[in-house]
């Protein structure tokens, strides 16, 4: 069952309950709604009529007092909201959906330095796309550091002593460019590795 509910956010304008228990906030994704001033007159359009909409539409500032801006600063992250987030970002999300939600439910600091971090993690060499065409691959593996192309190689390697793995001529073609791009000394320790492998 999934239970969704409505309150004002607890701004210096609404009188709200405490939000700072933490064991309450974790079980909510708490997400800001803030409908436009034009959202509304649409709204009041389709549900009311007559000439005081018809005011509203020109004269906007009569909608509504100012307020304070909408803040998430009370949701904080836990061990509890954090397995929740990585269960949501399982599925896919689309990065500004993620970071939305993110905010509501690991909080806006956490959400912004995960978007953060997810920008900036370089990207792993997929070695069954390498060996397929290496163009693929070519211009991650010119942007990788060292690290991460010692892994593509243990994970090359790996593959290509697999007794199911089929190395073709065009294969061994691709593993050749693969050699030619990464650093002179990794290439040569790939050489000894391949030696060693009998099918190629």
């Amino acid at each position: 069952a999934k239970v969704i509910a409505a309150m004002n956010p607890p701004t210096g304008d609404y009188m709200v309950m405490d939000l700072t228990d933490p064991a309450f906030n974790d079980r909510f994704c708490h997400i800001k709604f803030e409908p436009t001033q034009d959202e509304f007159i649409g709204w009041a359009k389709d549900n009311t009529n007559g000439d005081f909409i018809s005011f509203l539409q020109e004269h906007k500032s009569h909608i509504e007092e100012s307020h304070n801006p909408l803040s998430l600063s009370y949701v904080k992250p836990s061990r509890r909201s954090a397995v929740r987030f990585q269960s949501l970002i399982n599925l896919g999300l689309p990065e500004d959906l993620r970071f939305e939600i993110g905010q509501g439910i690991v909080g806006s600091e956490a959400a912004a330095a995960f978007e953060s971090y997810v920008r900036e993690k370089p990207k792993k060499i997929d070695v069954d796309a390498l060996l397929r065409d290496f163009n693929n691959v070519k211009d991650l593996v010119s942007q990788q550091n060292m690290p991460m192309l010692s892994l593509a190689s243990d994970e090359l390697m790996a593959l290509l002593a697999l007794e199911t793995t089929i190395i073709t001529e065009h294969n061994v073609a691709q593993v050749n460019e693969f050699l030619l791009a990464i650093p002179g000394d990794l290439a040569i320790a790939n050489l000894f590795n391949l030696i060693k492998v009998e099918n190629f």
